[in-house]
């Protein structure tokens, strides 16, 4: 399903090529002790382009019995991507199809905070790499996440940044936008946040949760009281923009048909995280480290499938106007007045969008 989305999405003229790995939790032991939260399932995307990686996403699925969470993890780019290759349409295609493949009730969450870079090490150093900053980024994933809303009919996309107030937040991020959104978030802020939250690695609220733990606070801070109380620590009160955003909707396969194939890659949970770390020991630092680093990883993960896993060729099939139409409004179709408004000091590069090569002198 993957790869038609792609092709269906992509430009005339544009090939690109993809790993999608999935990790197997391995098999429980039965045990009267009941876990606080689901184990996650690791789903893991590679993106190619000329035998060169150009984006990586992570993400990790927690099911529970009645809400199945998908928790985008991390996501990254090399900068080495071409004009015609929009990132935020590969990513928009492997949420799609990832929230698509689960069954009932879905949430998908993530924080959105700038960086340097999350999976390429030394990819900041690229000078195709463009960096965003805090808000731009902000904006970059509410235009993904408007997208999918239209996955479902009652699809909720919510939006929370610590510190700042409904109002501001509307008119920053959301000006535009359709009915579907909303400040805070769909569940009741009288519930106990330790029973709604579910806790994420390097994950800002999981690291509070675990605070009002040692406070002694953990069976008495509701969810309104969290995330007043959230704005004031001193990872959302540094001055920087960030924001906590999620999408809650319904798979569109119900569990009694039959769902297309999802063209992932099956491995064990220990040779997927072996793979992530041989990953995250490779230099991205210019293209022809990239170029190294890529023909290394090619070598690696068929090397631990088991088989000639290569990877899934894509070939764009959609014309100009069809790419322009589904690129809606997005940080890569254009800026918000409101960004050019911006001082240079309050942008700077970011993890995801391309910036425009200058063509050396003469």
């Amino acid at each position: 399903m993957l790869k038609v989305l792609l092709e269906a999405q992509l430009p005339q003229g544009i090939e690109v090529a993809f790993h999608y790995l999935k990790g197997a939790l391995p098999p429980r032991t039965p045990s009267k002790k009941k876990l606080k939260q689901p184990l996650p399932e690791t789903q893991f995307l590679t993106v190619y382009e000329a035998d060169l990686l150009i984006l990586a996403l992570e993400v990790l699925v927690y099911k529970a019995e009645n809400l199945t969470t998908v928790y985008i993890s991390k996501a990254d780019s090399t900068g080495c991507h071409s004009k015609g290759v929009s990132l935020s349409t590969l990513a928009l295609c492997f949420l799609k199809q990832l929230l698509a493949q689960q069954i009932g009730k879905v949430r998908l969450v993530l924080f959105a905070r700038s960086q340097p870079q999350y999976l390429f090490p030394g990819s900041s150093e690229n000078e195709g790499k463009h960096l965003l900053g805090d808000r731009e980024l902000v904006h970059w994933w509410v235009g993904i996440l408007e997208r999918l809303r239209g996955i479902s009919k009652d699809a909720t996309a919510c939006i929370i940044v610590p510190g700042s107030d409904d109002q501001e937040v509307e008119r920053t991020y959301l000006a535009g936008y359709k009915a579907g959104w909303r400040v805070g978030f769909t569940d009741s802020p009288q519930a106990l946040a330790k029973d709604v939250l579910l806790r994420f690695p390097d994950d800002p609220k999981a690291r509070f949760l675990d605070q009002l733990s040692l406070d002694k606070a953990i069976d008495t801070t509701s969810l309104a009281q969290f995330w007043e109380l959230m704005a004031y620590r001193q990872e959302m009160s540094s001055g920087r923009s960030v924001a906590f955003l999620q999408l809650d909707t319904v798979s569109e396969y119900p569990a009694d048909t039959n769902v297309p194939s999802w063209d992932f890659l099956d491995l064990s949970d220990k040779k997927l995280a072996m793979l992530r770390d041989e990953l995250g020991a490779q230099t991205f630092t210019s293209r022809e480290e990239t170029l190294l680093a890529s023909e290394r990883w090619l070598r690696l993960v068929p090397a631990s499938t088991d088989g000639d896993a290569k990877p899934v060729c894509v070939f764009g099939r959609a014309t100009l106007k069809t790419v322009a139409k589904a690129d809606g409004k997005t940080i890569n179709a254009s800026k918000t007045s409101e960004m050019h408004k911006r001082p240079a000091s309050d942008t700077q590069p970011n993890i995801l969008v391309p910036r425009k090569r200058q063509r050396p002198k003469p």
